[in-house]
């Protein structure tokens, strides 16, 4: 929205300013007139008071800042509860405000059942359509009925596909592929998400292409099943988020996306295959998260062996307990591909490795690192101590030594006096960030005593 430029505040001021003549003159008279009940006084103040005087431009952006907050996170479906309903049923003013305002109608959050029942969807759909006029669409589509091939609320919306710009979709394979009119029809989407489940009895190793053509095309998350092929526009991509069953199916979609920035990865599933090339020589953040695969270890680390990402600067993996390995696999990715590495993290649930010292040794660059064990006992303290004489020792790892993460319930006084020495030997650390709100209870956070506490008070922690 822009601002007023600062001839217009006067009058701006004079409008909301409750000292202005006609405002006192007002109230005045609404005191003075006898036999007034209070509900009506209440009403009356209402009437004059400040709310009812925002210029419409001003209250249509607010209520653009309601629908954005209200619908973010939401499941697909027309919630009578939600802007912009609830807004028009205020007042007479706002309803004529929010009739009015395009922006507003430009959300669509349908979700439908069987055709039979979808005379009112689609009579609130064409609704949506008019008044939303010529704004691009963000569109969110789901349905549970897996039984249907096709639905008039969804041929209705294909007319508009040349109007979206974001969509969301969570559907069967068949009701993806009756999508197919679309294709080459995307002129304004920019960000896509496609969730799809595959029913018993379904036709499996289904290729979707309706959003094979979409210029602008460039965020895209899926959740796919058995065997569902999504084909993308992959090599304009720049941010990637999968959950996707099979490595085969995964590297194959990673392997045109040659502009991708942003990677998630959330592989399930057991359809393995041995390493393969995967240069994303722009993707500069990586996520692989556990998914459905912790039995699996083995797909993290064919992942890591495949990918060659010289421009890496964020990495963050979680691993299962029989990730034995891992380590040597995250160190063979940095030497392979040379990246600059600057933030690191690893949940693993059980002790961290020792190796892990050999891979802070090649990444100098190293600002954040955030490494989550569990049980993080004793027995690893001897190792954070030999991290401390390693960057002692090795001039270029200073810098790694920036900031430091731990969770409270590992705040030991070992670790405390680690860290305190490497305050005491001028290492680069700026802070210690610690969770130990939740733990203040446990006998660890008891245990620290004074003196500890003074020294969290010296490094500026971070009481979360």
């Amino acid at each position: 929205m822009a601002f007023p430029f600062h001839s217009t505040w006067g009058t701006i001021f004079k409008v909301f300013n409750p000292d202005n003549p006609s405002h006192v003159a007002l109230h005045a008279e609404m005191i003075s007139t006898p036999n007034l009940s209070p509900e009506t006084t209440l009403a009356l103040k209402h009437l004059i008071s400040a709310l009812r005087r925002f210029p419409p431009e001003i209250l249509a952006e607010i209520f653009l800042f309601c629908v954005a907050d209200v619908q973010a996170d939401d499941e697909p479906g027309i919630f009578m509860n939600q802007a912009p309903w609830v807004l028009g049923q205020v007042c007479g003013y706002w309803r004529k405000v929010a009739c009015s305002t395009p922006r507003l109608w430009s959300q669509i959050n349908i979700d439908f059942g069987p055709p039979s029942g979808s005379t009112n969807m689609i009579r609130l759909l064409e609704l949506f359509l008019q008044r939303s006029g010529r704004c691009p669409l963000s569109v969110r589509v789901g349905s549970e009925d897996d039984k249907i091939t096709s639905h008039p609320v969804l041929d209705m919306l294909m007319e508009t596909s040349d109007r979206w710009e974001e969509a969301y979709f969570y559907l069967s394979p068949s009701l993806l592929f009756s999508l197919a009119p679309i294709k080459g029809h995307l002129g304004s989407l920019r960000g896509l998400e496609v969730c799809s489940y595959t029913v018993d009895g379904e036709e499996p190793h289904r290729i979707i292409e309706a959003f094979q053509i979409a210029p602008l095309l460039d965020s895209v998350r899926v959740t796919l099943e058995n065997g569902v092929i999504l084909r993308l526009p992959s090599e304009q991509l720049t941010y990637y988020r999968s959950k996707s069953e099979g490595f085969m199916k995964l590297a194959e979609s990673l392997y045109c996306m040659r502009n991708l920035v942003v990677c998630f990865i959330e592989p399930y599933y057991k359809v393995l295959a041995g390493p393969l090339a995967i240069h994303l020589p722009n993707l500069r953040i990586l996520h692989i998260y556990r998914g459905g695969i912790h039995h699996l270890p083995a797909m993290r680390a064919t992942l890591l062996d495949s990918f060659i990402v010289p421009q890496l600067t964020v990495l963050r993996i979680e691993c299962d307990e029989n990730d034995d390995d891992i380590v040597s696999h995250l160190l063979a990715l940095v030497l392979r591909s040379s990246c600059p590495l600057q933030n690191f993290s690893m949940i693993l649930p059980r002790v961290i490795p020792g190796d892990i010292l050999q891979f802070f040794q090649h990444t100098p660059k190293l600002a954040h690192i955030v490494l989550v064990g569990a049980p993080f006992t004793r027995l690893d303290v001897p190792n954070l101590r030999m991290l401390a004489r390693i960057a002692a020792s090795i001039p270029q790892l200073l810098p790694m030594f920036k900031w430091l993460e731990v969770a409270g319930k590992y705040l030991t006084p070992e670790v405390l006096a680690m860290v305190r020495w490497h305050l005491n030997h001028g290492l680069l650390l700026k802070g210690l960030s610690a969770s130990l709100f939740k733990y203040r209870k446990r006998p660890v956070y008891r245990r620290l005593g004074g003196a500890a506490l003074e020294a969290l008070s010296e490094m500026r922690v971070e009481m979360a």
